[in-house]
């Protein structure tokens, strides 16, 4: 089934060609997606209420999902996967919601659009971005793209330009939400130490003689 959806708490869709699905929620997403199958468009909208997931953070769950059925693990709360042609709009009155939505899913799309048989391609779920590996054809570490998010803690590793074999740990209290796990790019390590949201734990990340690359929370 072809169709459209829309994503909003209390808007209804445009009276236009399209034949639209609306969705409140992200349970909404997902009921939506098992009946119908994924959608070939969907319009956000960013504050969806303060006790529900916001738009970007559908933005990210649907992305997540995508990966996961491209390994061949589908979610069974939310079967989705963006199918070839896929368009997305975002129609949010929060300009700056709107633009994490619009910025997420283009790189994350543009990321898809690269050659699936290359191996030099990984994306940061954290920052929507996507660098060049660095420890062969590993779908983990990438030049200034080699630092994980574990629970409250970022741990560095080789090819990370500010915390190779580093640990940083999150100013209490201060953590943003949607860096709750995934890895994170050089460049939002730099930005966050700066803000004073992360700080060196001063202690080093442990070497394994293997060269296997094992991340444990604490």
């Amino acid at each position: 089934m072809t169709y459209a959806l829309f994503i909003d708490d209390e808007r209804y869709p445009p009276d236009d060609s399209r034949q639209w699905a609306i969705a409140r929620c992200l349970a909404d997403v997902g009921n939506v997606v098992r009946q119908h199958g994924s959608p070939a468009f969907i319009s956000f909208d960013h504050d969806l209420g303060e006790t529900t997931a916001s738009g970007f953070e559908i933005a990210k769950a649907l992305v997540d999902a995508d990966i996961d059925a491209r390994d061949g693990a589908v979610r069974a709360e939310l079967p989705f996967v963006f199918r070839p042609g896929f368009m997305f709009d975002v129609h949010s009155q929060n300009p700056v919601g709107a633009e994490n939505i619009r910025r997420y899913l283009e790189n994350y799309l543009a990321f898809l659009e690269q050659d699936e048989t290359s191996n030099t391609d990984l994306f940061v779920l954290t920052c929507a971005l996507w660098g060049t590996h660095v420890v062969g054809d590993a779908q983990t570490q990438a030049s200034g793209f080699a630092a994980d998010v574990v629970g409250d803690v970022v741990l560095g590793f080789y090819g990370s330009a500010v915390a190779d074999m580093e640990k940083l740990v999150f100013a209490k209290d201060r953590q943003p939400k949607e860096l709750d796990s995934g890895q994170i790019c050089d460049s939002c390590i730099r930005a966050l130490e700066q803000d004073g949201v992360l700080q060196r734990a001063n202690e080093p990340q442990p070497v394994f003689g293997d060269g296997t690359r094992r991340v444990t929370e604490e």
